[in-house]
């Protein structure tokens, strides 16, 4: 977050229960819409939250999904491109 200039954030997965079926029927969505209308800017971490979070009713900005399995974060510049266009996003 440093490197987008972000030093205050708070950090929410969508389901607190290691065993979760990753379906949208399954969050806690009143816990998450509490949570998520107390922040002006929403970034996720992959398509999946993201698709969720907009079912909910927010928009927000989509990072790769940090996962090993993601190889589009083994490539530098797609990483900067990435944190350059979130800045940006933040900056509006």
């Amino acid at each position: 977050m440093d490197y987008v200039g972000v030093h205050h954030y708070s950090f929410v997965n969508l389901s607190g229960d290691p065993n979760w079926d990753f379906k949208f029927t399954t969050i806690d969505k009143q816990f998450i819409i509490e949570v998520l209308k107390e922040h002006d800017k929403i970034i996720c971490w992959g398509d999946r939250v993201t698709d969720y979070v907009k079912r909910l009713g927010f928009q927000s900005f989509t990072l790769p999904h940090p996962s090993g399995l993601n190889r589009k974060i083994n490539d530098r510049e797609f990483v900067t491109s990435s944190l350059d266009n979130l800045r940006s996003y933040l900056n509006d």
